[in-house]
């Protein structure tokens, strides 16, 4: 009995439709859908859920109002039993949170269905803000509610930058000498990948690739810096270089170690010191001790 079970759980396929990556400085939901497929039925009282990591895609990403079921073979009349409803508001998603994760949608098939029955879930994504923060759609069904979930299939949605609009320019003095980082923007400051271009700043003329480029120039104790790409008409100045300088930093961000943070310990930190020349910077996870051997390995 117990290897039919898994056979049957084996057996499901989830196929997704929809968007791969979406631009970070798109403003709508794109549609798409997760095709849940038995290709050797499923018994009476089997289970069905969807998980989305981690939180800030429910609230930024998910458009929940949107989801709604078909059956993929309309001929066949398989109850579905909605057992949890997508949630509506912040109290809703951290009462639906699974292990990091946040429980969507979650269904039962009171009757349980023939070999080959579907159930397609649609939805709604719209790119969260942030590029490198994307979205993950878990999927898990059990045999009965008194059984464990097991994962059937996973759909990675990524985000990247929108096009590039303006230029930036952040600089800090170092060793002697200014650290110049100059890269172009989309509308949200995210860095565009995808543009190149040649840019003039403290009398060098340097061509910027993949969007960013670090520049180490002589101290001539200017207090400013522009960047000018000329093909383009995009000026930026940096901000001010003083005699005794200030630390700039960002001393409350998340990562993907919490349950409501995004991107990468690792990605974030080399974002505050390349990207931004940021000279301090404090991750403020609320799960640390879960991480923490991790966090100091990339923190060193």
């Amino acid at each position: 009995m117990e290897s039919a079970i898994h056979a049957e759980l084996d057996a499901l396929a989830v196929d997704y439709r929809g968007p791969a990556a979406l631009e970070a400085t798109s403003d709508r939901h794109h549609p798409c859908s997760l095709n849940v497929v038995a290709h050797a039925g499923l018994d009476a009282g089997a289970e069905l859920r969807i998980l989305v990591f981690p939180f800030r895609a429910v609230l930024d990403s998910v458009c929940t109002d949107q989801i709604h079921l078909n059956l993929v073979r309309p001929s066949i009349d398989v109850p579905v039993e909605v057992l949890r409803r997508p949630p509506a508001n912040v109290d809703e998603i951290v009462a639906a949170f699974v292990d990091r994760r946040v429980s969507v949608l979650e269904l039962a098939l009171p009757e349980g269905c023939p070999a080959g029955c579907g159930i397609e879930i649609e939805l709604g994504v719209k790119p969260s803000p942030h590029a490198g923060i994307g979205a993950e759609l878990d999927v898990e069904a059990r045999p009965t509610s008194r059984s464990e979930f097991r994962s059937i299939g996973r759909v990675s949605i990524a985000v990247v930058a929108g096009p590039a609009t303006a230029l930036e320019c952040r600089a800090r003095r170092a060793n002697g000498a200014i650290d110049v980082s100059v890269f172009a923007r989309d509308d949200y400051a995210n860095v565009a990948t995808t543009y190149t271009g040649r840019v003039h700043v403290g009398g060098e003329t340097v061509d910027v690739a993949n969007g960013h480029r670090v520049v180490r120039i002589a101290d001539e104790k200017p207090m400013r810096l522009e960047a000018i790409d000329e093909e383009r008409g995009w000026r930026a100045l940096s901000p001010p270089l003083c005699a005794r300088m200030p630390f700039f930093g960002d001393l409350h961000f998340h990562t993907d170690f919490s349950g409501d943070g995004g991107g990468e310990l690792a990605d974030s930190l080399s974002y505050v010191r390349d990207v931004l020349q940021l000279d301090v910077a404090a991750v403020t996870d609320h799960t640390p001790t879960a991480f923490w051997e991790e966090t100091l390995r990339i923190d060193d």
